[in-house]
Formats: structure tokens, sequence, C-alpha cells
């Protein structure tokens, strides 16, 4: 008895001499030869990587939590598991990669899973490893389908109007929408675009399987969407991930659709354009010009056209009634007193104030209102600008812009490559650019002007306005260069061919 408690009073001062004087550590089992992870681990759907060491592991049925580390480097950990991703076309709802830190959340088959790539941070992991894991899975429940075998649960859940509310670039990057774009799915697999609250075309969908569907192009063109349902504020949500990034959109019908829309539905013709613009203003007469250039008569007038067909027509202390209507072009009013008129109208704007000139027969000679009840607005006398949406809308359809050149702030000027655009009022476009043919749909929204690319599926957006030249008649179409370092440099279009 007396051998054995000193030999080992000796080995026990031999191992604490030993990590004092030499530093020596003993490292834990678990580091070394790993532990057994949960039974009910997902293994196959979220895999560990190969030559991985688990060295924790907790859970049950409701959540299991395991960390592992490897010699792999971050780099190659984090594409393991990108790949994966792609590869099962599994749709994460957070994801954040930095040089020293990966982390991914999402929701795949039964289970929400937490990932967390770093480098190793304790006593023994950083001696151990180059690279640790830990991933963390909660189970949920999924309700037993109730359609026919053959019937998936997408196909049901996506039947209905969404409205889309948000959409996330490449980068992260959340922008709220307030486009009107919508998307109408029908159970017979046709689904229908609306851009601006105004219907567009309709192409085909069909769904692959649960969580993905395609939708199939008119130009013979496929693409193919991920989609998850979430329920946000008593709210249904489609998360749509497609090639370009993840749109978020929420159920809607399509009559609140119409009624909440802050936009209105773009005009179908110029004619209507031309109507909108005049419609629900107070226009307050400025004065008469004749054909000499001469102001030879000031009075007082108001108009108010309404959007009901109706007129209002004070002038001079006498009110007029009527309808009013827009034809080819030209302003028809029939009038209480049984009288007519038909003008010729034209916008100007200067200083913030629209000016409204009717023309006769007798032109250049014009009858001038603005909006502006004051009086005290300068009349235009530079060349006409044009920059509501309205008014842009109802000069840029109808006609081919020509290329005229690009300028610069400074005033120079540079040639551009052949192009010729052709705006539609059915929301349309076509351009050719060098040789080539393209077309896609459009819409104006706040001065930008929006281009959404049928085949190639870009789109793009340029601040516009329009300016007519007075003497030679023609109208110049001004897109806006939004690169960094060609602040005021625009690219010129023209109704004329150079």
């Amino acid at each position: 008895m007396k051998n054995t408690k000193k030999i080992t009073i000796f080995v026990l001062s031999t191992l604490l001499l030993c990590s004092l004087l030499l530093g020596c550590v003993v490292i834990p089992e678990e580091y070394t030869k790993g532990v057994r992870p949960d039974s009910d681990y997902p293994d196959d759907d979220m895999p560990i990587m190969d030559d991985a060491i688990v060295y924790f592991s907790e859970g049950g049925d409701e959540e299991i939590t395991i960390k592992y580390g490897v010699s792999d480097d971050l780099d190659d950990v984090v594409d393991f598991y990108k790949d994966h991703f792609e590869d099962n076309d599994i749709v994460l709802t957070d994801e954040s990669d930095k040089s020293t830190k990966y982390t991914a959340e999402g929701i795949y088959q039964d289970f929400m899973f937490e990932i967390r790539v770093t480098k190793p941070s304790g006593e023994h992991e950083e001696k151990q490893f180059v690279t640790t894991v830990k991933v963390v899975i909660e189970f949920v429940d999924v309700p037993e389908a109730t359609v026919e075998p053959e019937q998936s649960s997408l196909e049901d859940d996506i039947i209905g109007f969404w409205r889309q509310e948000s959409f996330e670039d490449a980068d992260g990057k959340v922008s709220a929408l307030e486009y009107g774009i919508a998307y109408e799915y029908l159970p017979d697999g046709t689904l229908n675009l609306y851009i601006n609250f105004e219907f567009i075309t309709a192409v085909e969908w069909a769904v692959v399987d649960d969580s993905s569907f395609v939708v199939s192009y008119d130009d013979g063109t496929e693409d193919l969407v991920n989609a998850t349902f979430e329920r946000r504020s008593g709210q249904d949500y489609l998360i749509y991930v497609d090639s370009d990034g993840t749109l978020v959109f929420f159920l809607d019908t399509f009559e609140n659709y119409e009624a909440d829309g802050d936009a209105q539905p773009t005009p179908q013709s110029s004619d209507e354009q031309l109507a909108a613009s005049i419609a629900d203003v107070t226009w307050y007469y400025v004065h008469y010009k004749d054909v000499d250039g001469q102001i030879v008569s000031t009075y007082t007038g108001e108009l108010i056209y309404y959007s009901d067909g109706t007129l209002e027509d004070t002038f001079d202390g006498e009110t007029l009634y009527g309808n009013w209507y827009v034809q080819d072009g030209w302003l028809y009013c029939d009038y209480s007193d049984d009288t007519s008129s038909s003008w010729v109208v034209e916008f100007k704007l200067e200083g913030g104030t629209r000016f409204l000139y009717y023309y006769s027969s007798e032109a250049p000679a014009y009858w001038l209102y603005s909006d502006d009840p004051s009086g005290e607005s300068t009349v235009p006398t530079s060349p006409t600008i044009f920059t509501t949406d309205a008014d842009i809308i109802t000069f840029i359809t109808d006609v081919t812009w020509h290329e005229l050149y690009y300028l610069y702030a400074d005033g120079s000027t540079e040639p551009m490559t052949e192009v010729a655009l052709i705006f539609s009022p059915d929301g349309t476009f076509e351009e050719t650019f060098d040789g080539v043919f393209s077309r896609g749909t459009w819409y104006v929204e706040d001065g930008f002007l929006y281009l959404f690319y049928t085949e190639s599926e870009e789109s793009y957006y340029y601040p516009v306005f329009i300016e007519q030249d007075t003497v030679s008649e023609s109208y110049y179409l001004y897109f806006g260069d939004l690169e960094e370092g060609y602040e005021g440099c625009n690219w010129i279009f023209t109704t004329y061919e150079p």
C-alpha cells in the first residue's frame, strides 16, 4: 500500500512538472477522436465535410446543434456549403459572407437551419483545427398534403394575385417597389404580368417540384424560379427567387390592387395620354397673342376639364358648361350655349409652372393658360422642356427616336452608336442598337424611364426629359447618365434622323 501511494504521487508530480515546465496541454478526447452526432441529425440533407471531427453534439427531436472542425481553409468550407445549396436548390433566408466569418440561414425539407463558419477561437479549437463549423437544425412540422398525389402543394399555394413589395439585388440590398408590378397565377398555367398597375402580357408557368416552377416566355426563353411562403403580420408572402435576385410578394386581390394603387393605369393611346395631362387641373388665363406676336387682350378666365368628360369654362365673369374629348391630337369642346371649338394644345414648363397653349387654324396665334393662380409666373421664352410623367409619356410615344450624340457636362459632344427607339402606347418598345434588334416593356415614373428587355431579361432606368425646339419643331429626348463621375451628362435622341 505504501509503495503504491508513492508511485501515484510520483506520476502526478511528474505530469504537473511537465505541464509547468514544458507547457504540455492535455487535449480532450472529443477534439482528437470526436463524438457521434445525434442520430436524428439530417446528414444526407445537411452534410458534414469529409475528415471533419465533430467535437460537440446536443439536441433531440426538435433541435440539434453540432460543432466540428476541419483542416481546410475557411474559403473551402464556404464553397462546400454554397455548392450544396446550389445543387439542391436550397433557398436561403439570410446570408453573410465576410473574410473571417460566413453565416447562412434557410429552410429545407422538414427543418430550418443556421450555419456558422469561422476561424477557431477556443483554446483547443485553435490547436486542432484551421476552420470550425457550427450547424443548428430546428425541425418543423410539415402538414400532410391534402391534394391529389399528382398535384404539388406549390401549385395550390401560388394560385392567386401577388403584388410585388420589394426587391433584393445580388448584393443583398433590399429596395421597396411602388411601380405597381404584380403577377397573377391562374390554374390553367397562364401567368399575367402587370407593370405600373396595368396589364402587360400573359406567359406560361408550370410546377417543377414542391419548391420550384418554370416561367416560359413568348421568345422561347425560360426562367427557373424557387419559391417559399411566409406569414407576416397575418399576411401571406411569396418569396420569389429567380435568376436576377429575390422578389418579395404579398397576396392581394385584383380589386384592391386597382383601388389602392397610387399610380394610375398607363393610358393606352396618345389621345388618352393627352387627355390625362389636361384633366382635373384648374387652368388660369394668362393672355392672347395674335399672329403678329402682339398681346391684344388681357381678361380673367379659368378652365377645368374633368376626367368624366365635363368642363367648366369661366371667361371674363361668364361661365359655360359642356363636354370635351380628345381625338387625333385635337381637343374638342361642346358648350351649353350650343357652340363648339377645337384646338391643338401644347404644354410648356417654366420655373415649375405648366403652361397650356391653344392653337387654332390661325396659328401661330394662341390663347395661353397656366396652372399658377397668381398670374406672376414667367411666360416661357426658352425651348420648351417637358419633365412631368404625363408630358413625357405623351411625347415619347408613336415616334422613332434616333441617336444624336452624347452630351458631356461641359457642353462637348461625342458621336453615339447607331440607335433607334420606338415606344408604343401599349407599354412595349423596340430598339435597334448597332444593327441588333431588341424589344421589351417600358414605363415612366417620377421622371425616370424604366426599360425591361424581353430577350436578355436586362433592365435599365434613366432620368429623362424632353425638349422641343420651337424653330425646327423637332423634339429631343435626354437620357441622364447615372454613372459616378458622369454627373450632368446625357445621351440625346431626336425625332429627325440625323
